[in-house]
């Protein structure tokens, strides 16, 4: 069934708080031996840096669970996108391997709920006759940030420094974060919905036998890939000897 255009409004808003979200994540992966030669940081400790980011809007994601549903969503939404470009924007500043890494867990103590908050919108806003299509746009702008965020995360750095693609989503994640503000209606119906029960047991789902197989099967998933991911350019840099001007032409 086609989209309203108000749904149409905030499902391609949605849309493009999930591009930068993932772009600001997965932009990081290729650019391991800018980090390297630039921060004098080990090849070893590379994993690290992407690494951060995902533990952090893992746990604060988990956490945010427990209270984010007592807030309106578009200025909770709007809260986590401006930590999000924060944190983006702070790692462009970092010195070494550790202020790097504790930028990017900021980046992703913002990022997980700003994704989170994103589904609830649009399962909010969006009647469940329509949510499937409303949701494969949102999960397409996941898959093409996926997809583009090597290349451009490698043109952005060749064009500039390893600096620029974070001072580039942090600025654009900041747009995102005003596009949002004015484009989304206000949420406020679900505020004071919790029982007293889920008040007093916010983590009781965690009990249930599927919601761990649901989590087992996302780690598997995602470790398995991200495991290779951030050390493959700093082996094709330092062990094969690639000249840092054919990565692109590599990821592509």
């Amino acid at each position: 069934m086609v989209l309203s255009s108000d749904e149409q409004k905030i499902v391609f808003t949605i849309a493009a708080v999930q591009f930068i979200n993932i772009l600001d994540f997965i932009m990081v992966t290729p650019l391991a031996g800018d980090f390297a030669l630039a921060l004098d940081i080990k090849t070893s400790q590379i994993g690290l840096i992407a690494g951060s980011y995902t533990v952090a809007a893992g746990v604060s994601g988990l956490a945010g669970s427990t209270f984010w549903d007592r807030f309106e969503r578009k200025r909770a939404l709007a809260f986590c996108m401006f930590g999000l470009a924060l944190g983006t924007l702070v790692a462009a500043l970092a010195v070494d391997l550790w202020t790097l890494v504790g930028a990017r867990v900021l980046a992703g103590v913002f990022g997980g709920p700003a994704t989170a908050l994103s589904v609830a919108i649009v399962a909010d806003a969006v009647p469940a006759e329509r949510r499937g299509r409303a949701m494969g746009i949102v999960m397409a702008a996941f898959s093409l940030a996926s997809i583009l965020g090597v290349p451009l995360g490698l043109k952005m750095a060749e064009l500039g420094t390893w600096r620029t693609p974070f001072v580039v989503v942090g600025l654009t994640a900041f747009l995102i974060m005003g596009a949002a503000l004015v484009l989304l209606p206000s949420m406020r119906d679900h505020i004071g919905q919790e029982t007293d029960d889920e008040r007093r047991h916010p983590l009781r789902f965690l009990q249930r036998s599927d919601v761990w197989l649901a989590y087992g099967l996302v780690a598997c998933a995602m470790s398995a890939g991200f495991m290779i991911f951030p050390n493959i350019t700093a082996y094709v840099l330092f062990n094969l000897g690639y000249p840092r001007s054919e990565l692109e032409i590599l990821y592509f």
